[in-house]
């Protein structure tokens, strides 16, 4: 772990030394974040690094260098509580062919060329304070290890993100997207109105990156989004990936005659936007399977709807709801069930605009998982938080 947080943090260092050496223009912000949170939810908002936006404090230091004209540098390194280190988030060169056309090429640790929440995972563009779960929940499938069976993987049903941060041979799942983790790869994006269009080819899949992993998955995720935007305010689109997930080291458990690039991963996306006057209405859909070693072909689908109406003075409502399915598995017992605990969430709260770089939320959340068989398990918080861009 050490060794990734050091590559990481190398990388950056790297982009930051050769975009201040002849950039004409450096631009340094970021992000303080502080929020005071009470509950017993906030572990299921943890994401992959361990962090969650309902934790005390988070800085964000970014970084925007224009090299030439057609070159641009972006790094970004993330400091939150609990952790000793600075971490990398992102860090690539975007080049643009061709000056007043909307196209560009980015190439190293980039943002996912897939839907649309990407801009809102900055604190000062979420209207709320927590993520999507399609972008942050981690389900039962562990990237550490391979289930010896279906009975091992509905054991640990609804555990892929209660024991997150935990020992690391405990049993850690996969997300849907992983957006706390941008991969290393190299895309192609851009505007050709009225069209969107995003496809690059990412070193690991959306559900387990690769960016600064030992654990080398052979092969890749090709992935992209294709969007449209018919009349202002209003946006659509469908995004999707396909690639191999499994790392080299799977192979002890393979059957004979088969690799690990036998076993893929997919995803199929829906993206909506509306907005009009003091609305803004957002929603998200997704499918995705992963092919596995012993548990066969694991489905899941969900997806989120998102509100937000402003009120009076720099102020706003917001509200999400969202829920993840499974799809159903036997096991030994011939008992059918699904492979993971159903989940669904609900946030919502108000905000206020303090100034131009300041905003205030105060927020509620639920989680309700559902168990097989058993009752439904509630687990709320509530959370001021203050987001202050610098």
């Amino acid at each position: 772990m050490r060794r990734r947080w050091v590559v990481a943090c190398a990388a950056v260092f790297v982009v930051v030394g050769a975009a201040t050496a002849g950039a004409a223009e450096v631009r340094f912000g970021g992000w303080f974040d502080v929020a005071a949170t009470a509950g017993n939810g906030d572990v299921l908002n943890r994401t992959s690094h361990g962090d969650s936006p309902f934790d005390p404090y988070r800085l964000r230091l970014k970084l925007d260098a224009s090299v030439t004209p057609k070159l641009q540098v972006y790094g970004q390194m993330v400091l939150h509580e609990g952790q000793k280190e600075l971490r990398a988030d992102e860090a690539y060169l975007m080049w643009t062919p061709w000056l007043g056309r909307d196209a560009h090429l980015e190439a190293g640790k980039i943002p996912w060329p897939i839907g649309t929440f990407g801009p809102r995972t900055y604190s000062d563009k979420n209207p709320l304070v927590g993520a999507p779960l399609m972008y942050q929940y981690h389900t039962a499938l562990p990237w550490n290890r391979v289930p010896a069976s279906v009975d091992e993987l509905v054991a640990h049903a609804g555990q892929g993100q209660q024991l997150l941060g935990a020992d690391p041979q405990t049993w850690i799942g996969m997300p849907v997207v992983d957006d706390r983790w941008w991969d290393v790869g190299v895309a192609a994006v851009g505007v050709q109105r009225p069209f969107e269009y995003s496809v690059g080819v990412t070193r690991g899949s959306p559900g387990w990156p690769e960016a600064m992993s030992v654990e080398n998955v052979k092969g890749q995720s090709v992935m992209g989004r294709i969007g449209i935007v018919p009349m202002t305010g209003v946006r659509a689109g469908v995004s999707g990936s396909y690639g191999m997930w499994a790392p080299d080291w799977f192979v002890y458990s393979l059957p004979p005659g088969e690799k690990t690039t036998d076993y893929h991963e997919a995803l199929a996306m829906a993206d909506l936007e509306l907005m009009r006057d003091r609305w803004e209405l957002r929603g998200e859909a997704f499918l995705k399977y992963w092919e596995t070693v012993t548990t066969g072909t694991l489905r899941l689908n969900g997806g989120y709807a998102e509100a937000r109406v402003g009120l009076l003075a720099g102020a706003w409502f917001a509200a999400r709801a969202e829920l993840m399915r499974f799809s159903d598995v036997t096991t030994s017992g011939g008992i059918t069930r699904p492979w993971d605990d159903g989940v669904d969430r609900y946030e919502a709260g108000f905000g206020y605009r303090v100034t131009r770089e300041v905003q205030v939320r105060l927020v509620g959340q639920r989680n309700v998982r559902r168990p097989y068989g058993t009752p439904v398990v509630s687990e709320d918080l509530g959370t001021l938080a203050t987001s202050i861009r610098f």
